[in-house]
């Protein structure tokens, strides 16, 4: 770099010696003495310059001195500076350094739907996309957001028959079977199931587009669960005809139906049987007729009559018969089975059980103190005694009422083989001994196959001429259940003379395991 000085001679004396020094063409002030070292002096007419070279960088007279080659930026060129950048070609704006050049900065954006997360000393931008958001793929498509750069989303379908329940973040699509629908299969005619989704053909099942079609088997199969009903058809010999059967979650056994049921004697598990009894059409039948697996006639105790049909009222459109004890104490009227056949089950797997069902009505009772049985008894067949209560009856479960129960309602007892048994008033609702007509009932009982001695007996009642129920489990004072035992249908009078008590009898259906 050069200094250049200029040293003005004036005419006039001057206020003060020395030189006026300039730099760079900048008033640099007076200058008392100069060393001419290295120095040339230029004049022309009155104008004198000195131009000395203080070589390549350094420092004088206190001032620190540029490189020769260094190069600076200038807001002009100027022709005596050539290491000067000029500036002054350049736009307003920006300047970007490149390599020491100064060029405009023309400024840098990201695409559509992305945003400059960075920038460098240059100026340019690091580009990324919002969480959630995508740009880029073919057009019209939906997109797919593969770490930042997109493509088209080919689709997704669901097989025939099913629909898409759920469709996930990357597009994929849960498919499911319709309820109640179902496609797939093997068996041709077979009745299809939906095993979640996929379907299979039932075995024993078939469908000719119209009915049901049951394949025989040679066993009974297990019962089904939840309450169900299983049928299925059972067949000794190919060449025999099928017969009809069915089982339950209840029961556990199986048990014949239709007109073929009496020909169920299959396999070492003894079926169900079953036994039902219904009062005789005419005024004059005063026995029912039973009809099932055992034939034998029940037993009149006493005081047996037909009734005509009459349709005046609910009573008179039942056939029935009426059963009415004499005007005297301590005496009875009904009808009982003599033969015993049923029996509660022991702890031998799968034996025994009972449903028991009766349609009765009770008539009219002179006295409140009248005594009512309507159930089972077990271990023995005999009447129930006409001068006792009836919860006083060993092996007992039945509805009823004692002549000391205090009121005129009907309830349910039970009594094991001692004493006296518990009694479970029904209330109002069920009447039992008043002095009018008390109402006709369904009654039912149910006890388990093999309860061991253990188990419960369960009961349900509904009033037939209003809408009263009742129901309710027995668990303690229950009957033998080793023993065979039968049902009674009884009415008895007060323990005081003058007295009578009348029932009607409808029919009853047993059905008891082996």
């Amino acid at each position: 770099m050069s200094l250049l000085l200029a040293m003005l001679l004036s005419a006039t004396a001057p206020s003060s010696v020395g030189v006026h020094m300039y730099s760079n063409g900048r008033d640099a002030g007076i200058a008392r003495s100069i060393n001419m070292t290295n120095c040339t002096v230029s004049c022309v007419l009155d104008y004198c310059s000195v131009t000395c070279a203080i070589g390549d960088g350094g420092t004088s007279g206190g001032i620190v001195y540029a490189p020769l080659d260094a190069g600076f930026w200038l807001a002009h060129a100027v022709a005596s500076l050539p290491n000067g950048k000029d500036l002054g070609a350049l736009d307003a704006g920006l300047v970007r350094n490149v390599s020491g050049t100064p060029i405009p900065y023309v400024g840098s954006t990201c695409g559509a739907g992305a945003f400059a997360s960075s920038e460098d000393n240059n100026g340019n931008l690091t580009c990324s996309i919002p969480a959630g958001t995508c740009a880029g793929g073919s057009a019209g498509n939906l997109q797919t957001n593969g770490s930042g750069s997109c493509s088209a989303y080919a689709g997704a379908t669901c097989a025939a028959t099913k629909y898409a329940s759920a469709t996930s973040a990357s597009g994929a699509l849960t498919c499911d079977v319709p309820p109640g629908t179902c496609s797939g299969g093997t068996d041709a005619g077979s009745i299809q199931f939906n095993g979640n989704g996929g379907c299979s053909g039932l075995t024993n099942l078939l469908g000719d587009g119209t009915h049901e079609l049951f394949v025989p088997v040679t066993t009974a199969p297990a019962p089904p669960l939840n309450n169900y009903v299983k049928p299925f058809a059972l067949q000794p010999l190919a060449g025999f005809p099928p017969i009809p059967w069915e089982i339950n979650s209840v029961i556990g056994q199986p048990m014949p139906t239709g007109v073929l049921s009496g020909f169920a004697m299959n396999g070492t598990t003894p079926p169900w049987r079953k036994m039902c009894c219904f009062a005789g059409i005419g005024a004059n039948s005063s026995a029912p007729t039973c009809q099932g697996d055992d034939q034998t006639a029940p037993t009149v105790i006493a005081g047996a009559a037909g009734v005509a049909w009459d349709a005046g009222n609910y009573y008179g459109r039942n056939l029935k018969h009426i059963y009415q004890t004499a005007g005297t104490q301590n005496t009875n009227a009904g009808i009982r089975m003599a033969s015993v056949y049923m029996w509660r089950g022991s702890n031998i797997g799968g034996a025994g059980g009972g449903l028991y069902w009766i349609r009765f009505g009770l008539g009219q009772m002179t006295q409140s103190t009248a005594r009512v049985f309507q159930g089972l008894k077990f271990g023995s067949s005999s009447v129930i005694a006409a001068n006792d209560n009836p919860s006083q009856e060993a092996n007992v479960v039945f509805m009823g009422h004692d002549a000391d129960a205090g009121n005129t309602n009907c309830s349910i007892c039970s009594n094991d083989g001692t004493g006296k048994g518990p009694c479970t008033d029904l209330g109002s609702s069920f009447p039992c001994t008043t002095n009018n007509l008390n109402g006709f009932y369904d009654l039912w009982f149910y006890f388990a196959p093999s309860d061991g001695g253990t188990g419960d007996i369960k009961y349900y009642v509904q009033r037939l001429d209003s809408a009263a129920t009742a129901s309710g489990t027995l668990t303690s004072d229950l009957p033998i259940d080793y023993a065979q035992g039968t049902w009674q249908h009884v009415v008895g009078s007060a323990f005081t003379a003058n007295t009578t008590a009348q029932e009607y009898f409808i029919g009853n259906c047993s059905a008891w395991g082996w």
